[in-house]
């Protein structure tokens, strides 16, 4: 929190919004989240918190957030804590919602750059994604689609993944007496490895997809999601580029406060972007 701060001072927005997980509330007997406020408000900011669930704002996740919004002394209005789903936003979205039109790729492949598969978009997608690929997604205002590689996997973790049934993870698997090769310990990482369930928001973005993709495996494809699909998970549109290096690209992904969720908290604050 302390880099993020030293960002808040140098450029001084009018607004900053912060997100973590909810244990800062008791991590060290509640200190850092004490200290969060309090440097920020040396900083000139009056500061609100407040937990949010970010599938309530259209985000296709289940993430479920402490908030940090800091506006600035001197501007004038509060922040109006009931936020309001936004206007492009598609309430309770899920998670086929936001990839499914997407090319399907195997562990290992995929390009930086490629054209959308239009076709598969106009077969697959009902009404209601088709809205959420042109509002949320904003397809048309990219040229191409990007960021849509697979990472590649061990014959050992493929061979795990498809022990999976869609929605479950290894926990869950092993108490209807599947047995995985992975060497961790069974009684600990019960959830090593979860398959995602298309119909269902997906599990929450985190900045660990930069080291790998266990817990994030696609509903219907043997692989791990791509950093465009964890994008999309986000709710960024495909127009905005990443970082090449896809390490790069799922660390500023994880780490990013999904768009909705900043959308919402700008329309709580009207009077600070007149």
């Amino acid at each position: 929190y302390k880099e993020f701060l030293r960002h808040v001072e140098h450029f001084q927005p009018k607004v900053f919004i912060m997100e973590n997980v909810l244990g800062i509330r008791s991590a060290s007997g509640g200190q850092y989240f004490t200290q969060v406020q309090a440097e920020a408000r040396k900083l000139g900011y009056r500061v609100h918190t407040q937990v949010e669930e970010c599938v309530k704002l259209g985000v296709p996740q289940k993430r479920r957030r402490q908030l940090f919004v800091g506006t600035r002394d001197d501007l004038p209005g509060y922040f109006h804590p009931k936020l309001k789903l936004p206007a492009r936003a598609i309430p309770d979205a899920t998670l086929w919602e936001a990839i499914g039109d997407l090319p399907p790729l195997k562990a290992g492949e995929g390009d930086e750059e490629r054209e959308y598969d239009t076709n598969r978009r106009a077969e697959k997608f009902t009404p209601r994604s088709l809205r959420y690929l042109l509002q949320v997604m904003e397809v048309e205002k990219a040229k191409l689609l990007t960021a849509h590689r697979a990472r590649p996997h061990s014959e050992r973790d493929l061979g795990d993944f498809l022990k999976l049934k869609e929605g479950e993870n290894s926990g869950e698997a092993m108490r209807r007496g599947i047995e995985f090769d992975f060497p961790y310990d069974k009684t600990t990482f019960k959830d090593r490895y979860t398959r995602q369930h298309r119909n269902r928001p997906c599990s929450t973005i985190v900045a660990h997809l930069a080291k790998d993709g266990l817990m994030f495996i696609h509903p219907t494809q043997n692989r791990s999601l791509t950093p465009r699909e964890a994008a999309r998970v986000q709710s960024f549109p495909d127009w905005f580029n990443f970082p090449v290096a896809r390490t790069h690209q799922f660390r500023v992904i994880g780490n990013a406060v999904p768009p909705p969720l900043f959308e919402a908290v700008a329309k709580a604050l009207p009077q600070v972007w007149d």
